[in-house]
């Protein structure tokens, strides 16, 4: 959170959520479901929920977390930007990191990288 607000002086525009409140831990798929849930919220306006979100410490405070309903949200639309990031951790220390944009009339250009 610490890093993201540095990067970020202005966080009222950001949503952040947690596609595995909703799924479960996927394992080795973990990045192509999430990826999925990423291409859908540039695609349809609506980005999922945090699931079983209460009683935020204050760290997270500013920054929009998407608790426990979805909420419209026009990635690449306006002032949005049109990037969705992702990143994750796994099982034996493996992990990657993800941007998505929304790319001219087209929402399929993709980077990545892993880490281990």
């Amino acid at each position: 959170m610490k890093a993201i607000k540095k990067v970020f002086s202005d966080t009222k525009h950001i949503k952040m959520n947690a596609t595995k409140s909703l799924i479960g831990h996927c394992l080795g798929a973990a990045a192509g479901v999430e990826a999925v849930a990423a291409l859908k919220a540039i695609e349809t306006g609506w980005v999922h929920p945090t699931l079983n979100q209460h009683n935020l410490i204050d760290e997270v405070a500013g920054i929009d977390t998407v608790p426990n309903e979805k909420k419209q949200h026009k990635v690449g639309q306006g002032g949005g930007g049109g990037v969705t990031t992702g990143e994750g951790e796994g099982m034996g220390g493996r992990g990657d990191g993800r941007a998505r944009e929304r790319a001219q009339g087209a929402h399929k250009r993709s980077l990545s990288g892993g880490f281990r």
